[in-house]
């Protein structure tokens, strides 16, 4: 969408094609990654977009939303979070801009925690609101899921957590060039919780046999290097091409749905 000068998008748009609006976070994903998240959201949104269009679904990508709802970041050094309440701000503000000027075919395309919350409750406003239904995905908890298939259950739980994959390797695939993969730390660092003396399992998480817990931790407190519970030296570029032509896959069946949908 940025790139179309207004003549161009006024005849593009007649049409409602799709709009995915991509969103992510500014935050620290382990020592050797760049902090700016988003860009792989963004750029996963890019390739569904053009993949959608190519298969006949007309496909757009709004601006990225590049700060993330805050959860476990503020105290990460250079990262930029908002409040959740900001964001459903934001959120509401984007999509009400959108239908106004007729585009109600809108897929939310976020890969950040805090971020799912906001879209939740956002998204109910606009169907209440407009009777426009908006999607949404979240990348990695997808990836999550789909990482045993690539690589095994035993081996995508040596290499699953915050800092490695699967976020790791689809960075890998989508922008090596901004990997520095000799600040990959040698050893996880291990932290425990001072009240209950659990170690961490996770961002905000400590458990109790088999069960986990949430604690209102930040990420200082717990996982101070950027890197939870998976081992960043696993990550793979071609485990990040399987995991993004995956999500790709499915953004592109969304997007035909959502261009045979009548909204609005």
């Amino acid at each position: 969408m940025s790139r179309l000068c207004a003549t161009d998008a006024r005849a593009a748009y007649q049409a409602n094609p799709v709009i995915l609006v991509p969103m992510g976070s500014h935050e620290d994903q382990g020592p050797h990654f760049p902090m700016g998240d988003y860009l792989f959201a963004e750029r996963i949104a890019e390739l569904a977009a053009v993949a959608a269009t190519q298969a006949g679904t007309p496909t757009f990508v709004a601006p990225v939303i590049p700060y993330g709802g805050e959860d476990f970041f503020r105290s990460a050094k250079g990262g930029i979070v908002i409040e959740q309440s900001t964001l459903e701000l934001i959120l509401m503000d984007v999509m009400n801009s959108l239908i106004a000027n007729g585009l109600t075919r809108i897929v939310l395309v976020n890969g950040h925690s805090g971020n799912v919350n906001p879209i939740a409750v956002t998204i109910r406003k606009i169907h209440q609101q407009h009777g426009v239904v908006v999607p949404s995905i979240y990348l990695w908890e997808c990836a999550y899921r789909l990482l045993p298939q690539r690589v095994g259950a035993q081996e995508a739980a040596r290499r699953a957590g915050h800092g490695a994959d699967p976020l790791g390797s689809v960075g890998l695939h989508l922008h090596p060039e901004l990997v520095r993969s000799e600040y990959r730390p040698q050893q996880m660092p291990t932290r425990l919780d001072p009240v209950f003396g659990k170690s961490f399992t996770n961002l905000g998480k400590i458990a109790f046999g088999s069960v986990e817990f949430g604690v209102p931790y930040d990420y200082a407190d717990t996982y101070n290097a950027g890197v939870a519970t998976g081992d960043p030296h696993l990550c793979d570029a071609e485990t990040g091409a399987w995991l993004t032509g995956e999500l790709v896959d499915g953004l592109v069946g969304m997007c035909s749905a959502m261009g045979a949908a009548a909204q609005g």
